[in-house]
């Protein structure tokens, strides 16, 4: 995915502070600028975290896949380009 292919949202200080691991991993603690996602070469895992189910779907719905074509927003923090995903076991 390329920045011009979905909408492009800046992460304010109040999205910090409403989901605790969208700041963990993107400037706190769990980030790792160093881990390469398996599979795709051209993609970089910046940071991973568990979470509740209930912090999991809040994540989701606020930058999980959305519009007609179901692409997920790339939220910009200091000129890097993040996606959040959120899986389930």
């Amino acid at each position: 995915m390329q920045p011009g292919e979905s909408m492009i949202v800046p992460p304010t200080e109040q999205d910090f502070k409403q989901h605790p691991a969208l700041d963990a991993v993107i400037r706190g603690e769990e980030r790792n600028p160093s881990a390469w996602e398996w599979g795709y070469r051209d993609q970089r895992v910046v940071g991973g975290t568990n979470v509740s189910y209930a912090e999991s779907k809040a994540l989701h719905d606020t930058y999980g896949p959305g519009g007609e074509h179901g692409l997920y927003p790339l939220l910009e923090y200091e000129g890097g380009y993040h996606v959040v995903l959120t899986t389930w076991p």
